[in-house]
């Protein structure tokens, strides 16, 4: 699957740590959107995956706060990248 990474991506501070956290942002990174805006993230461990799992709607909400916009449709764990 082909992920993309919009001009705003590059910059995590002003966007992923914010919204997330230090905590959750040592520990998950952001890959890039599908092509449904979907953010796909890679997590540390098998227990951050399941962390993310149950946070998705809320890291969702976060986001899009964070980035001013509905840039992000979903979170979902790329379990291929962990």
């Amino acid at each position: 699957m082909d992920l993309s990474q919009p001009s705003w991506f590059a910059d995590l501070g002003s966007w992923w740590v914010p919204a997330v956290g230090p905590e959750v942002a040592g520990n998950v990174r952001p890959l890039g959107l599908d092509a449904h805006g979907a953010l796909h993230v890679a997590c540390s461990s098998r227990a951050w995956e399941e962390q993310v799992t149950l946070l998705k709607e809320p890291i969702t909400v976060r986001l899009n706060a964070a980035l001013g916009a509905h840039a992000v449709s979903s979170v979902l764990v790329d379990l291929r990248n962990g």
